[in-house]
């Protein structure tokens, strides 16, 4: 998300076009981070799914 920030203010400096480089990047950057924490939560779920199966067998 910072490097979206950033990246966006200097766009919006040197390219300053009809929309928000800052604010499209910056929404990019927040896009990219929940699918990152998704991924993790799911990833995790599966570990735990894992473990329980393994524990309800025995």
């Amino acid at each position: 998300m910072l490097l979206g920030l950033f990246l966006g203010q200097y766009l919006d400096r040197k390219h300053p076009l009809g929309f928000s480089w800052t604010l499209s990047l910056l929404a990019l950057g927040a896009l990219f981070g929940f699918y990152n924490l998704y991924e993790a939560l799911m990833k995790a779920s599966r570990e735990m799914e894992k473990k329980d199966h393994g524990k309800n067998r025995s």
